[in-house]
């Protein structure tokens, strides 16, 4: 394993570590030297991988926004596109939502989220010449998922509300 891969491994189980104590204990109770101590690393080494203890949490905050623009650019239909791929999602998302529960239960995450949605749609809407009807595109792409990790409901029931 060279260093690369072994630093990609160690932020991955930064990660899941810090789940595991967020969903046992509590974000709030938990300390960065307790995630610490669970991965054997200094705290000042932590912090080199993740500046706080948020940034465990959204480590991948632009991956889906990534993902997003990837399906929607070049459509004649973006919306459609997006539904249609949002539907390919269904099963796969379903299975792993503790995360959303973690968030809306901690106030500094929900607001980081917040911040997030919005980061979301406004590079969407730039991607689409950031006029209003891509404003609402933004918006609208932006809400299944907002849905998902602030009101508890799963991609299934939103996608049967969208059809």
């Amino acid at each position: 394993m060279n260093r690369e891969e072994k630093k990609r491994a160690k932020r991955e189980e930064i990660v899941e570590k810090s789940i595991a104590l967020f969903s046992e204990k509590g974000y709030d109770n938990t300390t960065t030297a307790e995630i610490a101590a669970a991965c054997q690393i200094a705290k000042k080494t932590l912090f080199q991988y993740f500046p706080s203890k948020e940034d465990i949490i959204f480590e991948n905050e632009r991956e889906l926004l990534e993902q997003i623009l990837e399906v929607i650019n070049d459509s004649t239909n973006p919306w459609q596109t997006y539904l249609d791929w949002l539907k390919s999602l269904e099963q796969e998302n379903e299975e792993n939502l503790s995360l959303p529960a973690l968030i809306r239960a901690t106030p500094a995450l929900h607001d980081r989220l917040l911040r997030m949605w919005a980061m979301y749609e406004n590079e969407i809407a730039q991607a689409f010449d950031n006029n209003l009807s891509a404003t609402i595109l933004a918006a609208k792409i932006v809400l299944p998922w907002r849905l998902v990790f602030e009101r508890d409901y799963t991609i299934s029931q939103i996608i049967k509300e969208l059809a």
